[in-house]
């Protein structure tokens, strides 16, 4: 799961909303995956803390996903 925050100003989420390929400088995505998993070979995934950078692309948001040590 994972919370976060997209932000833009008006005309670069309509211009998202085509489909269209808009530079990263124009919005910002960021968002804090929580992992949770009972599988012992993921099981470092339930003690870490990270966050997220979103990239749009034509078929849809890609994320960075980074540990905070």
């Amino acid at each position: 799961t994972y919370t976060g925050v997209i932000y833009a100003d008006a005309e670069t989420f309509k211009l998202m909303a085509t489909g269209k390929e808009v530079s990263p400088s124009k919005y910002y995505i960021r968002n804090t995956p929580v992992f949770e998993t009972k599988s012992p070979k993921y099981d470092w995934l339930n003690h870490i803390v990270t966050v997220s950078v979103g990239t749009l692309t034509p078929t849809g948001v890609v994320y960075k996903v980074y540990a905070i040590k």
